[in-house]
């Protein structure tokens, strides 16, 4: 009687594998097999294809082994070519060959009649990593099958060692050697074979074998992506993850229960109600652990998309003068209701008098941007931010696709990737620099003023003259300004076009440092210096300079910096406006 072999580790990560024998003298095959069972038959101790018609017939079984692993296999096959050939599955994730599993396989014949060691991706494209001499096997003279044993060695660097040997061969011959990490676990082994029709009954395995131990396991799972239908909202894992211990907040409109498909990396989430094409969903995944315990918490935020019409999204700020070493930027906002997906969306630039031509596909993974939601899009965050304040990483585009613009002035367009219809597109040029801008503009970017109009004027200094992410100085007004107390100051301009900047503090001991600015970044009054403050209290400013001339009519930027002896440092600052 005769066995065949299998080592599992019953996804027991960490552990040393102990060994099974599946035995076949029942003659059929065990449980705890996976694959086309009904295109086996199991006879004298040894499985045995058995079809009709061309085809394939596999079968796999759990195995975790990776570290100090040795796979072992002996075949009985027809002289390999293009349409009869053998797969030894060593490291995979999925009991079944089909499109969507990735892992290592020894291939066992081709047209060349050779050993290839291949990686599978989850696409169903392989890689050849290493192959063996051609016509290695080669039948007999005088035969058209052979028999082959293959050996697989891995080392707990990598290092894959493949051996082989044919009958008539007194021990294994080493046909390569490669060292890859591509992936580290397995959850499955297997035996695959192709067939046609003449040779469906031709093949035989025998002496599977696997040992060695798992790789420990020390990575959470990954949120790959996700995927919206009419009625369900599924979320795909780097592998498989525990339901047990998964909690998670979610929109009302979904179902509590989520259901966990059979390879148990994918989680789908039922709706009660129809989405909402202009609202921001959100959900939290809490205590997401595989199997093996490691444990990761995400929010995703996401919408249902619609396609973007002219004026749905507007540029709100534009770098195209970056100081030495920085990035060049364009600020869009969501002037829309409704969610938009960037990745739709390509950007172009031209000079003033060039025709219009229409650049690249911003993004190829879909990027979407909520109502009101602003978008920095730019070839290098790091290269926007410097010493400025930024929002997080959710308020960037970071992308090879956008092109670069003139500093002498011209137009940015957006427009849609399906037919080219323009979205929106503005017309910048360095002339709208307010009078005096430090370094004639260089570093400093034009803001929008308002988004119902097309005017644009130099950001502000108290942002450092860039607030990419973030509301432009320039757009707010009055009420923008109107703070609430416990927000520490908020200013309002009486009758007599005096500023008065009232404030109410949490505590008392404050004192203040308060001065006015022009747009361009010019100190041109001091309205406070170390003044010691109540707690409730209002300063004014009559628009007057240090010299005591009444400043020009325009827009001031108001520093306020509060300094408190426990080591307290609060700073406001507020767009007034002169207009005597």
């Amino acid at each position: 009687m005769r066995k065949i072999l299998f080592a599992v580790a019953l996804m027991c990560p960490t552990l040393a594998i102990s060994q099974l024998s599946v035995d076949f003298s029942a003659d059929q095959i065990p449980e705890g097999c996976y694959g086309t069972k009904d295109k086996f038959v199991v006879s004298d101790g040894a499985l045995h294809s058995s079809n009709e018609v061309a085809g394939e017939s596999y079968l796999f079984s759990p195995s975790t082994a990776m570290d100090g692993a040795e796979w072992k296999l002996s075949v009985d096959m027809p002289e390999p070519n293009g349409s009869a050939f053998v797969r030894y599955y060593l490291a995979y994730d999925s009991p079944s060959p089909e499109k969507g599993g990735s892992g290592y396989f020894l291939r066992v014949g081709d047209a060349k009649r050779l050993i290839t060691f291949c990686y599978q991706k989850p696409t169903g494209s392989t890689t050849t990593l290493a192959k063996s001499d051609s016509l290695r096997l080669t039948a007999p003279e005088g035969t058209k099958s052979l028999h082959v044993d293959v050996k697989v060695k891995r080392s707990a660097k990598g290092v894959w060692k493949i051996y082989s040997k044919l009958s008539g061969e007194k021990s294994f011959k080493e046909e390569f050697s490669v060292t890859d990490l591509t992936v580290t676990e397995s959850s499955y082994s297997g035996v695959y074979c192709k067939y046609p029709k003449t040779k469906a009954n031709d093949f035989t395995f025998d002496d599977w074998i696997v040992t060695g131990k798992a790789v420990e396991d020390v990575t959470p799972p990954v949120l790959q992506s996700y995927a919206l239908t009419d009625s369900t909202f599924s979320c795909l894992f780097s592998e498989m993850i525990n339901l047990e211990r998964l909690s998670y907040e979610l929109p009302a409109s979904f179902e509590e229960k989520p259901l966990l498909n059979a390879k148990g990396n994918t989680l789908t989430f039922s709706l009660r109600e129809p989405w909402d094409e202009g609202a921001r969903y959100e959900v939290k995944l809490l205590g997401c652990a595989d199997l093996s315990g490691n444990q990761m918490d995400t929010v995703i935020v996401f919408g249902l998309p619609t396609v973007a019409e002219k004026g749905d999204l507007l540029f709100t700020e534009i770098m195209f003068a970056p100081a030495t070493g920085n990035s060049e930027f364009v600020e869009v906002v969501n002037h829309s209701d409704k969610v938009l997906d960037l990745s739709d969306l390509a950007f172009s630039t031209r000079k003033k008098d060039a025709e219009r031509t229409f650049g690249k596909r911003l993004v190829a993974k879909q990027t979407l941007i909520f109502p009101g939601e602003y978008k920095v899009i730019t070839k290098k965050k790091e290269g926007v931010c410097g010493d400025l304040q930024c929002p997080d990483e959710n308020a960037f585009l970071v992308t090879s696709s956008l092109a670069a613009m003139n500093n002498s002035g011209g137009w940015v367009t957006l427009s849609r990737c399906a037919d080219s219809t323009v979205i929106e597109e503005v017309y910048y040029d360095p002339q709208f620099h307010v009078e005096g801008v430090p370094n004639k503009g260089t570093g400093v970017s034009l803001e929008r003023v308002s988004l119902d109009e097309d005017l644009w004027t130099s950001a502000s200094p108290s942002t450092g003259y860039a607030s990419p992410g973030l509301e432009n100085q320039a757009m707010m007004g009055v009420d923008d300004l109107s703070f609430e107390a416990d927000e520490i100051c908020y200013p309002y301009l009486d009758e007599a076009g005096v500023w008065h900047l009232r404030y109410e503090l949490d505590q008392a001991g404050y004192s203040a440092n308060v001065k006015a600015f022009s747009v361009a970044g010019v100190q041109v009054a001091t309205i406070a210096q170390r003044l010691p403050l109540s707690v409730v209290g209002e300063l004014s400013w009559d628009g007057r300079s240090d010299g005591g001339a009444l400043l020009p009519v325009a827009p001031y930027v108001v520093v306020m910096d509060l300094i408190h002896p426990s080591g307290i440092h609060l700073n406001r600052n507020f767009v007034v406006l002169i207009s005597r």
